[in-house]
Order: C-alpha cells, then sequence, then structure tokens
C-alpha cells in the first residue's frame, strides 16, 4: 500500500483524539506529513533548477503529489481543534495543549460591540449630540463610539445607561491555533 493509500484510509476511518496520547500521535502524523510535502517541494525545485523550461509539468505534478497530504493536515487540524474545543468546554483552563510535536493554543474575545445599522447609528449620535464622533462625511467613527458603549444584558448600552439603536452585540469567541514544533 502506498503512502498516499494509507493516509486516505487514515483520514476515512474517522479517527478522534480522546486523549493525550492520540494528541501526541495526531502531532507527529502531522509533522510527518509535513516532512513528505517538503521532500516533495525539494526535488521540485531541483526539477525546477533542471528544466525551467517544464516549470509547469513539475507545478502540476506537486500539485498531484501534494494535494491529498495538504487535505490530511487540514483534516488532523480540525481534529485537533475539536478536541481542544471539547477538553475546554469540559475544563476551562485549557487554554494551551502541548506536547513535543506541536501546540494547540485557544484565545478568547471578550463580547463587544460591534457595529449594525450605520444609519441608526449615525442618527444616535446626532440625537445625542455626539458630534465629535462623526465624521465630516457623515459616519460614525466607530472605532471612538465603540470605546464608550458597554454590553449589558444582551444590549449595547452608552454611558448614560440608555441603548443604543443600530449597534448589536458581537459575542463571544473562542479561536483555537495549532502550531507544529
Amino acid at each position: 500500500m502506498s503512502e498516499l493509500e494509507t493516509i486516505e484510509t487514515e483520514v476515512k476511518d474517522r479517527f478522534e483524539i480522546t486523549d493525550e496520547a492520540t494528541l501526541h500521535w495526531t502531532f507527529r502524523k502531522m509533522r510527518e506529513i509535513r516532512g513528505k510535502i517538503a521532500e516533495k517541494e525539494e526535488l521540485a525545485k531541483s526539477e525546477y533548477a533542471r528544466i525551467d523550461e517544464e516549470r509547469k509539468l513539475v507545478d502540476a505534478w506537486l500539485g498531484d503529489e501534494t494535494k491529498n497530504l495538504f487535505q490530511s493536515i487540514e483534516h488532523f487540524d480540525h481534529l485537533i481543534r475539536e478536541y481542544h474545543l471539547a477538553l475546554l468546554n469540559e475544563d476551562g483552563t485549557q487554554k494551551t495543549l502541548s506536547t513535543p510535536y506541536g501546540k494547540s493554543k485557544t484565545t478568547t474575545t471578550a463580547e463587544q460591540p460591534d457595529k449594525g445599522d450605520e444609519e441608526k447609528l449615525l442618527k444616535y449620535a446626532k440625537d445625542n449630540k455626539l458630534t465629535d464622533l462623526i465624521k465630516v462625511e457623515e459616519t460614525v467613527r466607530w472605532g471612538d463610539m465603540k470605546k464608550t458603549l458597554k454590553v449589558v444584558g444582551g444590549n449595547v448600552v452608552d454611558e448614560n445607561g440608555e441603548i443604543v439603536e443600530g449597534a448589536k452585540v458581537k459575542p463571544k469567541t473562542v479561536t483555537c491555533k495549532v502550531e507544529l514544533s
């Protein structure tokens, strides 16, 4: 069985990360696949130097040779993110998973005011005489206005506690970043 068939079989047999050992295995596998990609790219570079006029042929070959490898990397990346986010849901302290082969890091952004309806925001700024927050071209200086707003009870409010028409709540987000060592 070729290395590509082996990778395809692994991807099709829905592997799941269930513990630190399978997380380690996944990072090792991703490093191994990246190594194979690097080998293919090195071969392509040597071919470029040798036969520059056949570059399109070499590019096509490289694309064919690495397509499934890149898909495998994306698949494993997805599995790591899925596992990490599940751990984070169980135990909010698992913000970074570290192995000798790579790391998965999460970052959290707090909920914050988000620009919704420009016209309503402009009307709000005019009605409340917030002319210093209005651009000359009659658009709200959202960056400045946002600093004066808060999210309270699912609403965007100003410093007086009034609901700001035209603003909406941007929900809290968690992102996950996978890094290979």
